[in-house]
């Protein structure tokens, strides 16, 4: 994306830095650390509220829907495919093949129920959702977006009662509805219009239902799945991330690239971590000091550098493809 905002990738690499943090071999009490709940825990959110948001920016410069989705939907699809295929080929490899731990069979079982192996094996199927989606919320939003966000919570409620009747869990765990609010948020994001002392009102509420979840054993009557990523606790992750890219400074040279680039990657990162975290080599040791830098020494490196693997590959193939073009 042209003139790309530096404060986003931050975010991204806060992030993606959580989401391998969160899956380090905490116990219970670590995990109700202040910086647990309010932060970690609200990772994958707020990646989907930056998601919204660049998707709202991949529509516009499309100069309409329909044109997004003839031209750019297929190639974003692709993009997010393409990386996970070559994971869960990695997978299929070590726990069929190598280890000889499952059969073929109950892989592809445990694929279709999970997503994948490993910790976040849900995100592709919902982001591949995302994806298909997302543009027919933008434009209703920009028809009506007062009904939109009202209709939106209404749906968000209303498919959370269905779902608690009559879908489980592990079908829940890939449905893109639960993250609708924070897509919704996303879009409000890029809107500019937003009301931020709305914002930090609605916010007030997420923060005690969070609280709530997190220190008193509350379980929710609606949200009661993975109920730290539900309609709740969309506003604070709206807020989290109005306030990050409102304030948040450019820092030095080295930590701006780094973190640029980590930031670019995070998708890449993400099924990295999956992957070191289902083979076992993320828990190789239970003292956190060692564990938690280890893991994001691995994760983020492997990540940046598949990442660059695959665009490597990409070019040597569109390469190919005009040579080939050229003597047609």
């Amino acid at each position: 994306m042209k003139n790309r905002k530096y404060e986003f990738d931050y975010l991204k690499a806060l992030c993606i830095i959580s989401v391998i943090v969160t899956h380090c071999p905490f116990n219970e009490q670590s995990r109700k650390l202040v910086f647990f709940p309010f932060f970690v825990e609200m990772a994958v959110p707020i990646f989907i509220v930056i998601s919204g948001y660049m998707q709202c920016h991949s529509i516009v410069n499309s100069h309409s829907i329909k044109l997004y989705y003839s031209k750019k939907l297929k190639k974003n699809i692709l993009k997010v495919i393409a990386p996970y295929l070559f994971v869960i080929f990695v997978e299929f490899v070590w726990f069929v093949i190598f280890k000889d731990v499952m059969s073929t069979r109950c892989f592809f079982t445990q694929l279709l129920k999970d997503g994948a192996i490993g910790p976040g094996g849900y995100y592709t199927i919902i982001y591949l959702q995302l994806l298909v989606v997302f543009p027919l919320l933008f434009w209703l939003y920009r028809v009506a977006p007062k009904s939109v966000i009202i209709g939106g919570v209404a749906v968000c409620v209303l498919l959370e009662v269905l779902c608690n009747h009559f879908v489980s869990d592990e079908v829940y765990r890939l449905l893109f509805v639960r993250y609708l609010p924070f897509a919704l948020c996303g879009i409000i994001l890029f809107d500019k219009r937003y009301n931020m002392k709305k914002i930090q009102l609605y916010s007030i509420i997420s923060l005690l239902f969070i609280y709530l979840l997190a220190y008193t054993g509350y379980t929710p009557h609606i949200f009661r799945r993975w109920s730290g990523s539900t309609l709740p606790t969309a506003p604070y992750a709206l807020l989290l991330t109005s306030l990050f890219i409102r304030y948040m400074p450019r820092v030095g040279h080295f930590l701006d690239r780094l973190l640029s680039e980590i930031g670019k990657s995070t998708y890449y990162i993400f099924l990295v971590q999956m992957l070191w975290f289902a083979i076992g080599l993320g828990s190789f040791t239970s003292d956190l000091k060692t564990v938690i830098p280890v893991n994001l020494v691995i994760c983020l490196s492997a990540g940046i550098a598949f990442k660059n693997m695959l665009l490597f590959i990409e070019e040597k193939i569109g390469q190919v493809h005009k040579i080939m073009i050229d003597r047609l």
